[in-house]
């Protein structure tokens, strides 16, 4: 039997998963309750390869501007890039589970730090105070389908909802001096 595919998903998978979520509350638990982890090592200047799960290594870097080389995303890009990307997910997982084609989706993520915050020339926040997404999206859903499947994409993003409400975050230091 062939896959049933819509927006390159394999529906049948997905459908079996959120089944088997809902008849084995362990399996309901481990996914309440999943780790996700990363590691950053410093590879000179302000380049860092990122590692995550089984992947290639990322590339993290800052901007010529402020002193870096410029081989990859800086973390604050990263951070608004894992918005956008969380957003489209759900805009894509949305419309996939209402039978949705979509033939363009673009997300964009505007957003202003404050760099002499950042290097210490003056005091307030050195994170984004507001960032703005925009979706862009070419479907073949009525303009309240639409709107649904926005508001849900929104609203049940894992990575904006952690930027939006923030997460309690433990730091430590560990030497081997």
């Amino acid at each position: 039997m062939a896959q049933v595919r819509l927006n390159n998903l394999d529906i049948e998978k997905i459908q079996a998963l959120v089944k088997e979520m809902q008849e084995n509350p362990q399996l309901y638990q481990d996914m309440a309750n999943s780790g996700w982890n990363t590691r950053v090592q410093w590879q000179g200047g302000f380049q860092h390869s990122v590692f995550a799960r089984e992947l290639a290594p990322t590339t993290f870097d800052e901007p010529a501007e402020v002193a870096g080389g410029d081989r990859g995303l800086s973390p604050h890009e990263a951070v608004m890039s894992a918005v956008g990307a969380c957003v489209a997910t759900g805009f894509v997982a949305q419309s996939t589970a209402r039978g949705v084609k979509v033939e363009s989706l673009e997300v964009q993520v505007d957003g202003k730090l404050n760099l002499p915050v950042f290097f210490g020339l003056a005091e307030g926040n050195p994170g984004y105070d507001e960032m703005a997404v925009t979706v862009y999206a070419q479907t073949d859903a009525a303009p309240d389908v639409l709107q649904e499947i926005y508001d849900k994409a929104v609203g049940l993003s894992p990575v904006l909802n952690t930027v939006q409400r923030g997460a309690k975050i433990t730091t430590t230091l560990r030497s081997s001096s």
